[in-house]
């Protein structure tokens, strides 16, 4: 599994590179860098995606005898390490550039928004990579990610307009709800859909002829 995680690792050095010369020139410029990061999940799922379709790393990798579950394991540990890291990283930054930039028109970061591009993330994060490993197709796979995020987004906007006098009070209960421990319901939250969608991937990884 740790060999797995350094393959992840060493192939997506240059985006990580990338992210964390960017994140400080996105506050020299005035320019929000919370996108930055939800950019990173992305580019780390388009590479981990498109190089192993190209080099036919899955059909390597499934000879070798390594349990399906900690390949795909390797990659999920990867991405939340590779996120908290980053995190951190921009909540640094984002402290420095306040005190030292005067100029910035966007509010510093609170630990409410950085756990909330945390979860962000992981929700992308755990939609991709079940959709990947059952399609495999990097082309197809990225075109039903985007249809599903943005179906899912429309639906709810949808539901939310047509329904709000009905779901109001359910709204009200679910920030009530989340205001009550909002720092550990966003983290399980997170976790939840992470762990679920590793479970997901696993079960069709293992199952998966490998093309």
């Amino acid at each position: 599994m740790l060999q797995m995680m350094k393959k992840e690792f060493q192939l997506n050095l240059m985006s990580i590179i990338l992210v964390i010369i960017l994140i400080p020139a996105a506050y020299v410029l005035n320019i929000s860098s919370s996108f930055l990061y939800i950019a990173m999940a992305f580019g780390f799922i388009f590479n981990a995606f498109y190089y192993d379709g190209k080099n036919h790393v899955n059909r390597f990798i499934k000879s070798l005898p390594i349990k399906p579950k900690h390949v795909v394991l390797g990659r999920y540990l990867l991405l939340f390490c590779i996120s908290i890291i980053l995190l951190i990283y921009l909540s640094i930054i984002d402290s420095i550039a306040q005190q030292h930039l005067p100029y910035l028109s966007f509010q510093p970061l609170t630990w409410i928004i950085l756990l909330g591009l945390f979860a962000i993330t992981s929700i992308i994060s755990a939609i991709s990579y079940p959709i990947y490993y059952a399609i495999q197709s990097f082309t197809i796979a990225i075109g039903v990610i985007i249809g599903v995020i943005a179906l899912t987004a429309s639906v709810i906007g949808i539901v939310l307009n047509l329904f709000h006098a009905q779901l109001e009070q359910f709204i009200i209960f679910i920030l009530n709800f989340i205001q009550f421990q909002p720092a550990l319901i966003i983290i399980l939250f997170s976790m939840g859909c992470l762990f679920l969608s590793y479970l997901l991937s696993s079960w069709i990884y293992a199952r998966k002829d490998i093309q």
